[in-house]
């Protein structure tokens, strides 16, 4: 519309809209609703926490299981070859922390004790028919702040071949 001269009418003033009486949140509410959120994200947070623990632990575990059974087959794999071979001699070896290729964080200790008889059950043979063999693998789990120290242990018997 060209200007004619008269000032334009000012449209009506709207009241503020509502429904049904409601005017919005009060501050209360609002802090109640924020803090129920906070807690709630703490408790997803430490959730992740313990998960991340779980899973180092669980990795740390099937590491040391790993080197425990690679170990009994490598003393398998000699009695297979030469039951008399010196390796297989009673006693411990044991690898430090460091000493194992690739698992610097694990340490192994490897037992082997001679038995005799029919039954195996003589603890000082004359003639050794089996060899009971421990592996026990050692490690410290990252997750753990203690420090604490955790094993696993596998045993098997080896019987010599006649």
């Amino acid at each position: 519309v060209p200007f004619s001269g008269h000032p334009r009418p000012k449209p009506a003033s709207r009241p503020p809209l509502q429904v049904n009486g409601a005017t919005g949140f009060s501050l209360i509410e609002l802090l109640i609703a924020t803090s129920v959120l906070a807690v709630g994200l703490v408790a997803m947070a430490t959730g992740f926490q313990f998960a991340t623990e779980s899973v180092e632990a669980g990795r740390g575990h099937t590491v040391a299981t790993f080197l425990a059974e690679q170990r009994i087959e490598a003393v398998k794999s000699l009695a297979l070859v030469d039951w008399t071979d010196p390796r297989l001699a009673a006693g411990v070896t044991t690898e430090a922390y460091g000493a194992i290729p690739d698992a610097p964080g694990y340490r192994r200790d490897t037992q082997i004790a001679d038995y005799g008889g029919n039954d195996c059950g003589d603890a000082a043979p004359a003639v050794v028919a089996c060899k009971r063999v421990r592996v026990t693998v050692r490690y410290r789990p990252l997750a753990d702040g203690a420090g604490r120290e955790r094993q696993v242990d596998l045993l098997t018997v080896l019987v010599a071949r006649t």
